[in-house]
Order: C-alpha cells, then sequence, then structure tokens
C-alpha cells in the first residue's frame, strides 16, 4: 500500500492552505485522498477480492505517481501534461 497525500486530521492540522493548494497541482484528480479511500483498498487487499494479488504495491495516489511521471518526460514539471 502506498498511499498518496492523505487528507488526515494530522495532515490537515499540519499543512498550510498553500501546501494543499500546490499538492493539488500533482494530482489529476480534482481534490486529494480521504482516510476513507486508502481504508477501503486496504479491506480489498484483505479481501477474498484479492486472494490472488501477491508481491504488488497498490498505489493509492489518485494517479499522481503516473501524472507527474509524464509531466517529467514531456518536460512540463508544472503538473500539466
Amino acid at each position: 500500500m502506498a498511499p498518496g497525500l492523505t487528507l488526515t486530521r494530522g495532515a490537515v492540522s499540519n499543512a498550510t492552505e498553500e501546501y494543499i493548494e500546490a499538492s493539488l497541482q500533482n494530482y489529476p484528480m480534482p481534490r486529494l485522498c480521504a482516510p476513507e479511500e486508502v481504508a477501503s483498498a486496504v479491506v480489498f487487499l484483505a479481501s477474498e477480492d484479492a486472494a490472488y494479488v501477491n508481491a504488488a504495491t497498490l498505489m493509492v495516489d489518485g494517479g499522481a505517481t503516473v501524472y507527474m511521471s509524464t509531466a517529467r518526460l514531456r518536460g512540463t514539471d508544472d503538473g500539466k501534461a
């Protein structure tokens, strides 16, 4: 499990509004991750539905990993691929 920036109480209370807004530029989704979304992914991995999932990292980052890599390859580090 590899979650991206997740809006937990700790993250929200320690991050500035500017940091949250800047982080949104790195995610193709128009919002950041809610803790419940990470929990849902954990429940899936613990379920029988994921019985054949082995040795994999589930990215729960709203597509940021691929989005940021693509932007860098295109030379647009501003996150707008």
